[in-house]
C-alpha cells in the first residue's frame, strides 16, 4: 500500500484556524512533512513566552504541534529522507541534466534561509520571503521524496502548477485536491483523539482503500476540473441513496428475524421441529449475507470514504 505524504509548512503566526487545514489534510494523507519543524516549535515557543496578549493561544498551539510530532502525524520533512542513494529505479532515466541543476539551485535558495530570523520577518510584515520559502521546500521534498521511494505518493499542499510532470503524478495531485475541496474543514470541535480514532477503524480503513483505488483509475482518464467535480457529486448522491435503500432493508430485515422470526423459533422449540429450526437458521444467515452484499454492490461506493467523513465531521 501507498504512503501518502502530504507537505504542508506551518505558519509565520500561529493560529487555531491552522490546525485545523492540519486536519483536514489529514483525512486524506498518512503524514503531513512540515519545513524545519523543529525549528519552528522553537520559534512559536519564543512567541509564546514574549507575548501577554497572546500567550495562550500560542502555548496551546506549540503544544498542540508537538502532540502531532509525538503521533507523527506532523514530522519533519528532512527527517524522511535517511539514504538519496536509493532512488526510485523507474524514474532514474527520468533525472536529466536539467532537472538536476533545477533541484541544486533549489537546494542552494533552502540553505540560504535563515530560520534564526523568523523574529525579524514578522518585525518587517514580510511574510512574501516566508511563503516563497515554504513553495520552493515543498517542491523540492515533493521532486526528492518521489524519487527516494516508488511506493510513496507525495503531494505538495500548495500550488503544483510548476512541478514536472515526468517525475511528478500531477494528475493524483489535481485529482486529490478535488476531493480535499470536497471535504469539509473540521473544526475545533473535533478532536485529534477522534479523528485519528475514526481513520483507524476497519471499515474507514476499506473506504479509503477503495477512494485510492478509484482516483487510481479516474487520473488517466484527463477529466477536467469540472467534469470531476460533477462525477463526485454524482457518486455522492448515488451512494446516499443506495445506503438509504440498505438501512430500509436492514429495518425489514431487524423486524423478520428478532420480531416474526423469534416467535417461530420458541414455537418450534416447544415443539421440537429440528427440521424447522435449521431453515429458520439458514433463512438467518441469508438475510446477513444479503445486508452484506447490499453493501458491496452500494452504488458510488468508490467514494463512500469522502461520504462517511463528511457524516463523522458534522456529528
Amino acid at each position: 500500500m501507498e504512503n501518502f505524504i502530504g507537505l504542508r509548512p506551518l505558519p509565520l503566526l500561529p493560529q487555531g484556524e491552522d490546525l485545523n487545514l492540519v486536519k483536514h489534510n489529514y483525512l486524506l494523507y498518512d503524514t503531513i512533512a512540515t519545513p524545519n519543524l523543529p525549528s519552528m516549535i522553537d520559534f512559536y515557543q519564543e512567541l509564546a513566552n514574549k507575548s501577554i496578549k497572546y500567550k495562550d493561544e500560542f502555548t496551546n498551539f506549540v503544544e498542540n504541534v508537538k502532540y502531532l510530532e509525538s503521533k507523527k502525524i506532523l514530522v519533519d520533512t528532512s527527517s524522511l529522507i535517511t539514504d538519496f542513494e536509493k532512488l526510485n529505479p523507474n524514474l532514474k532515466n527520468i533525472k536529466n541534466l536539467e532537472t538536476d541543476r533545477s533541484l541544486i539551485n533549489m537546494e542552494l535558495k533552502l540553505n540560504s534561509f535563515d530560520f534564526k530570523h523568523l523574529g525579524d520577518l514578522i518585525e518587517n510584515q514580510d511574510f512574501k520571503t516566508f511563503n516563497e520559502f515554504n513553495n520552493l521546500h515543498c517542491q523540492y521534498y515533493t521532486y526528492v521524496l518521489t524519487l527516494k521511494n516508488e511506493k510513496t505518493f507525495v503531494a505538495p499542499l500548495l500550488d503544483s502548477s510548476d512541478l514536472d510532470e515526468r517525475i511528478i503524478d500531477t494528475k493524483k495531485i489535481n485529482v486529490y485536491n478535488v476531493i480535499l475541496e470536497n471535504l469539509l474543514i473540521p473544526s475545533s470541535s473535533n478532536a485529534w483523539e477522534d479523528i485519528i480514532d475514526f481513520r483507524n477503524q476497519k471499515e474507514i480503513k476499506e473506504a479509503n482503500l477503495l477512494l485510492r483505488n478509484w482516483v487510481n483509475e479516474i487520473k488517466s482518464k484527463d477529466i477536467k476540473k469540472g467534469e470531476l467535480e460533477d462525477k463526485i457529486l454524482h457518486l455522492q448522491n448515488e451512494y446516499n441513496k443506495s445506503t438509504k435503500l440498505s438501512k430500509l432493508k436492514s429495518t425489514n430485515s431487524f423486524i423478520s428475524v428478532f420480531i416474526i422470526e423469534t416467535a417461530t423459533l420458541a414455537e418450534n422449540l416447544v415443539k421440537l421441529k429440528f427440521k424447522d429450526l435449521a431453515k429458520q437458521a439458514i433463512n438467518f444467515n441469508k438475510r446477513k449475507a444479503d445486508l452484506i452484499d447490499s453493501e458491496l454492490n452500494s452504488k458510488g461506493r468508490e467514494i463512500s470514504y469522502l461520504v462517511k467523513t463528511n457524516e463523522f465531521l458534522k456529528k
